[in-house]
């Protein structure tokens, strides 16, 4: 009898103390609740590629995220708007986006299989490829015309829309390389006779590498295959529709600022 009223009394005391306990996690939740929905209201998962595409995307070594980044993140400072960043390979970016892991990735329209799930930006900025020459080839390269029966560096893993029917007819001969560097050396050695990459990242890769190049090299303008970098936002819903169009009356306004000047210049 004397133990079991101990008993009792004991799962009593623990019964009660469990229920305040329970009561007081309650009470933290529900005041936490609404600033954790606001949060998440105001927050977004944007994810940048491991595969940088300087100056317009870089992973934030340095602080330098790249012009397209730096625009983005000038943009939602004013919209007050949080962001939570993701840096991971293209592939693995996909999946999250798929998934449901991440809201919003930079991409070309034109070259993201999945921006018709999503719902996009107006161009942050115009890309474009240039056909790259050593300064000495007197041969009138003007277009993809002129290419014929020619040796081309290209970049292994990018698309080339004008010139896809050329490569699939062999109409010249494709040499493809892994580094922005091996490619303007390529051109500089005369072991191709065309390279064919955007002239702001060439201008980028040779400023930052300090490149010198005993055979000069030339751009031939103007660019083609041009698209714009825009911000894709995951899934298309009326929430994503309603921030992008804050989104684009903010970049109009910011690209008339010197603050746009500032980050474009801090590239070039």
């Amino acid at each position: 009898m004397w133990v079991g009223s101990i008993f009792d009394y004991n799962r009593s005391v623990a019964k009660t103390f469990c229920t305040e306990v329970f009561k007081i996690a309650a009470l933290i939740l529900l005041l936490l609740y609404p600033i954790s929905g606001k949060a998440a209201d105001t927050t977004i998962r944007f994810g940048l590629p491991e595969e940088q595409y300087p100056p317009y995307l870089m992973t934030g070594a340095g602080n330098l995220y790249g012009i397209i980044a730096d625009t983005y993140l000038a943009i939602t400072k004013l919209l007050g708007t949080q962001n939570e960043f993701e840096i991971a390979s293209v592939k693995r970016l996909r999946i999250q986006i798929e998934s449901g892991r991440l809201d919003a990735f930079p991409a070309a329209l034109e070259w993201e299989s999945l921006a018709v799930h999503g719902i996009a930006t107006d161009g942050i900025i115009r890309v474009s490829d240039n056909l790259i020459v050593r300064r000495d080839n007197s041969a009138p390269i003007k277009g993809s015309d002129d290419l014929q029966g020619l040796k081309l560096a290209l970049m292994q893993g990018y698309t080339y829309p004008s010139l896809t029917n050329m490569i699939k007819e062999e109409t010249f001969h494709p040499i493809w390389a892994k580094q922005f560097i091996s490619l303007l050396r390529m051109v500089e050695y005369g072991r191709v006779n065309v390279g064919v990459l955007d002239k702001n990242v060439a201008n980028w890769v040779i400023r930052k590498n300090n490149l010198k190049f005993k055979e000069p090299i030339r751009f031939v303008e103007p660019g083609f295959d041009k698209v714009d970098y825009r911000i894709i936002f995951f899934p298309k819903n009326e929430k994503w529709a309603a921030f992008i169009e804050k989104f684009n009356a903010k970049l109009k306004e910011f690209k008339q600022s010197p603050r746009w000047q500032d980050i474009l210049n801090r590239y070039r």
